[in-house]
Protein backbone atom coordinates (compact mmCIF):
# COMPACT_ATOMS: atom_id res chain seq x y z
CA UNK A 1 0.00 0.00 0.00
CA UNK A 2 1.62 3.19 -1.15
CA UNK A 3 0.65 6.68 -0.07
CA UNK A 4 0.29 9.77 -2.26
CA UNK A 5 1.58 13.28 -1.53
CA UNK A 6 -1.41 15.49 -0.59
CA UNK A 7 0.30 18.51 -2.27
CA UNK A 8 1.46 17.19 -5.69
CA UNK A 9 0.00 13.68 -5.85
CA UNK A 10 3.35 11.91 -6.26
CA UNK A 11 3.39 8.28 -5.17
CA UNK A 12 5.44 7.95 -1.99
CA UNK A 13 7.38 4.94 -0.90
CA UNK A 14 6.69 3.63 2.58
CA UNK A 15 8.83 5.19 5.30
CA UNK A 16 9.54 8.44 3.39
CA UNK A 17 9.25 11.49 5.67
CA UNK A 18 8.83 13.97 2.76
CA UNK A 19 7.92 14.02 -0.91
CA UNK A 20 10.87 13.73 -3.29
CA UNK A 21 9.24 16.09 -5.82
CA UNK A 22 7.86 19.01 -3.77
CA UNK A 23 9.46 18.36 -0.35
CA UNK A 24 6.14 18.49 1.55
CA UNK A 25 6.29 16.53 4.81
CA UNK A 26 4.20 13.40 4.75
CA UNK A 27 1.53 13.14 7.43
CA UNK A 28 1.42 9.93 9.40
CA UNK A 29 4.74 8.84 7.87
CA UNK A 30 6.52 6.09 9.62
CA UNK A 31 10.16 6.93 10.18
CA UNK A 32 12.71 4.95 8.25
CA UNK A 33 14.46 2.32 10.25
CA UNK A 34 17.71 3.63 11.73
CA UNK A 35 20.86 2.14 10.30
CA UNK A 36 22.95 0.46 12.93
CA UNK A 37 26.67 0.27 12.44
CA UNK A 38 28.03 -3.17 13.05
CA UNK A 39 29.99 -3.46 16.27
CA UNK A 40 33.24 -5.34 15.92
CA UNK A 41 33.70 -8.27 18.25
CA UNK A 42 35.74 -7.50 21.36
CA UNK A 43 39.49 -8.06 21.12
CA UNK A 44 40.77 -11.19 22.80
CA UNK A 45 42.38 -10.55 26.19
CA UNK A 46 46.20 -10.37 26.22
CA UNK A 47 47.95 -13.58 27.14
CA UNK A 48 48.75 -13.82 30.82
CA UNK A 49 52.32 -12.98 31.78
CA UNK A 50 54.21 -15.94 33.15
CA UNK A 51 55.08 -15.69 36.82
CA UNK A 52 58.57 -14.30 37.44
CA UNK A 53 61.17 -16.39 39.11
CA UNK A 54 62.70 -14.85 42.24
CA UNK A 55 66.14 -15.44 40.67
CA UNK A 56 65.23 -13.52 37.54
CA UNK A 57 66.51 -9.90 37.69
CA UNK A 58 64.07 -7.08 37.29
CA UNK A 59 64.36 -5.27 33.98
CA UNK A 60 66.00 -1.84 34.19
CA UNK A 61 63.72 1.18 33.93
CA UNK A 62 63.50 2.91 30.58
CA UNK A 63 65.88 5.88 30.27
CA UNK A 64 64.28 9.31 30.37
CA UNK A 65 63.73 10.91 26.98
CA UNK A 66 66.45 13.29 25.86
CA UNK A 67 65.40 16.92 25.68
CA UNK A 68 65.20 18.45 22.21
CA UNK A 69 68.05 20.73 21.13
CA UNK A 70 67.63 24.46 21.73
CA UNK A 71 65.46 26.27 19.21
CA UNK A 72 67.69 29.38 19.15
CA UNK A 73 68.48 30.01 15.44
CA UNK A 74 71.73 31.81 16.28
CA UNK A 75 73.00 28.78 18.26
CA UNK A 76 75.36 26.58 16.29
CA UNK A 77 76.56 23.23 17.55
CA UNK A 78 80.37 23.20 17.77
CA UNK A 79 81.96 20.94 15.19
CA UNK A 80 84.60 18.58 16.54
CA UNK A 81 87.58 18.26 14.18
CA UNK A 82 88.37 14.70 13.19
CA UNK A 83 90.89 13.12 15.55
CA UNK A 84 91.39 16.21 17.73
CA UNK A 85 89.75 16.84 21.09
CA UNK A 86 88.01 20.17 21.56
CA UNK A 87 89.86 20.67 24.83
CA UNK A 88 92.46 18.79 26.84
CA UNK A 89 91.95 18.44 30.58
CA UNK A 90 94.51 20.51 32.48
CA UNK A 91 97.23 18.54 34.26
CA UNK A 92 96.43 15.25 32.54
CA UNK A 93 99.40 14.43 30.31
CA UNK A 94 99.68 10.93 28.89
CA UNK A 95 102.62 8.59 28.83
CA UNK A 96 104.45 8.20 25.55
CA UNK A 97 105.05 4.66 24.36
CA UNK A 98 108.73 3.80 24.10
CA UNK A 99 107.96 1.15 21.48
CA UNK A 100 106.11 3.65 19.29
CA UNK A 101 108.96 6.16 19.60
CA UNK A 102 111.50 3.51 18.58
CA UNK A 103 109.42 2.29 15.64
CA UNK A 104 109.08 5.86 14.41
CA UNK A 105 112.85 6.32 14.82
CA UNK A 106 113.45 3.13 12.80
CA UNK A 107 111.38 4.55 9.95
CA UNK A 108 114.29 6.98 9.60
CA UNK A 109 116.18 4.28 7.69
CA UNK A 110 114.10 5.23 4.63
CA UNK A 111 115.13 8.86 4.96
CA UNK A 112 112.63 10.26 7.48
CA UNK A 113 114.82 10.33 10.62
CA UNK A 114 113.57 12.36 13.58
CA UNK A 115 109.96 11.13 13.65
CA UNK A 116 110.45 9.59 17.11
CA UNK A 117 111.53 12.95 18.52
CA UNK A 118 108.58 14.68 16.88
CA UNK A 119 106.27 12.09 18.48
CA UNK A 120 107.73 12.97 21.90
CA UNK A 121 107.04 16.67 21.32
CA UNK A 122 110.63 17.61 20.46
CA UNK A 123 109.67 19.03 17.09
CA UNK A 124 112.73 21.29 16.65
CA UNK A 125 115.12 18.46 17.45
CA UNK A 126 113.22 16.09 15.15
CA UNK A 127 113.31 18.54 12.24
CA UNK A 128 117.03 19.18 12.86
CA UNK A 129 117.78 15.45 12.77
CA UNK A 130 115.63 15.03 9.65
CA UNK A 131 117.31 17.86 7.75
CA UNK A 132 120.85 16.89 8.87
CA UNK A 133 120.35 13.27 7.82
CA UNK A 134 118.91 14.25 4.45
CA UNK A 135 121.52 16.90 3.64
CA UNK A 136 124.54 14.83 4.72
CA UNK A 137 123.13 11.67 3.10
CA UNK A 138 122.30 13.28 -0.26
CA UNK A 139 125.62 15.12 -0.45
CA UNK A 140 127.39 11.87 0.51
CA UNK A 141 125.70 9.92 -2.29
CA UNK A 142 126.54 12.64 -4.83
CA UNK A 143 130.12 12.86 -3.60
CA UNK A 144 130.48 9.08 -3.73
CA UNK A 145 130.26 9.28 -7.52
CA UNK A 146 132.77 12.17 -7.74
CA UNK A 147 135.17 11.50 -4.85
CA UNK A 148 134.41 8.06 -3.41
CA UNK A 149 136.36 8.43 -0.12
CA UNK A 150 134.61 11.72 0.77
CA UNK A 151 131.22 10.32 -0.26
CA UNK A 152 131.68 7.23 1.90
CA UNK A 153 132.62 9.37 4.91
CA UNK A 154 129.50 11.53 4.44
CA UNK A 155 127.23 8.50 4.03
CA UNK A 156 128.73 7.03 7.23
CA UNK A 157 128.12 10.38 8.96
CA UNK A 158 124.45 10.22 7.91
CA UNK A 159 124.31 6.65 9.28
CA UNK A 160 125.85 7.93 12.54
CA UNK A 161 123.15 10.61 12.85
CA UNK A 162 120.52 7.93 12.26
CA UNK A 163 122.00 5.66 14.97
CA UNK A 164 122.29 8.60 17.39
CA UNK A 165 118.60 9.48 17.02
CA UNK A 166 117.66 5.81 17.37
CA UNK A 167 119.24 5.61 20.84
CA UNK A 168 118.45 9.19 21.89
CA UNK A 169 114.72 8.72 21.33
CA UNK A 170 114.68 6.01 24.04
CA UNK A 171 116.43 8.31 26.52
CA UNK A 172 114.11 11.22 25.72
CA UNK A 173 111.04 8.97 26.09
CA UNK A 174 112.22 7.88 29.55
CA UNK A 175 112.77 11.54 30.55
CA UNK A 176 109.28 12.40 29.31
CA UNK A 177 107.57 9.59 31.21
CA UNK A 178 109.61 10.26 34.41
CA UNK A 179 108.49 13.89 34.29
CA UNK A 180 104.86 12.77 33.92
CA UNK A 181 105.23 10.57 37.03
CA UNK A 182 106.94 13.25 39.12
CA UNK A 183 105.07 16.43 38.12
CA UNK A 184 102.11 15.31 36.01
CA UNK A 185 103.31 17.56 33.18
CA UNK A 186 105.52 16.99 30.15
CA UNK A 187 109.10 18.26 30.58
CA UNK A 188 109.03 20.43 27.45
Amino acid sequence: MSAKCHNCGETLKPGMPACNTCGTPVKNATPAPAYKTPVPPPAPPPPPTPPRSPLQPTPPPAPPPTPPPPKNPSYKTPVKPQGLPLSRPAGKAEYKSEATARILALIGIIGIAGLGHMYLGLKNKGVSILSATLVVGVIGVIMASILPPVGIVLVLAALGIFLYQLFDVRTQCQKYNDSIVRTGKPPW
